[in-house]
């Protein structure tokens, strides 16, 4: 089996998705977790299965560090399994990674609140309204 995520790895993901959408439905938690695999596998790859660890793909510590940044967000210390909501966000990228859920936003790699609009966000087309963000 291709792909297989370390606990590191699913921790990481989990983590971001939890800092920015952590207090969001499962469907939003999902296409933030979509977004950003969408964004770690690169071009040519299509979902479901994220199960691409060749040379296009990038390294997931890089690739949530960016997206927490690009939100404008911090990274949080780590969570544990005692905080039910956590758990719950672990629950919906466990879904994305192993292809269970489907890929709500599309192939999005990029998304935004819907209140605002970043200067990217004014040259690209939306592919998905979701919660509360635009996914591109």
């Amino acid at each position: 089996m291709c792909g297989v995520p370390s606990l590191g790895d699913m921790a990481r993901l989990a983590e971001t998705v939890f800092v920015i959408a952590g207090d969001e439905p499962e469907l939003s938690q999902i296409a933030v977790a979509a977004a950003i695999l969408n964004r770690r596998r690169g071009a040519g790859i299509t979902f479901p299965g994220f199960c691409d660890d060749g040379p296009a793909a990038a390294d997931l510590n890089v690739v949530c560090g960016d997206v927490l940044a690009e939100v404008g967000a911090e990274p949080a210390s780590a969570h544990g399994f005692d905080d039910a909501g956590y758990c719950r966000t672990f629950a919906a990228v466990c879904r994305v990674w192993s292809g269970e859920a489907e890929d709500p936003t599309h192939g999005a790699t990029r998304f935004h609140l819907h209140d605002e609009l970043p200067d990217w966000g004014r040259k690209a087309h939306p592919r998905a309204l979701i919660g509360r963000r635009f996914f591109y």
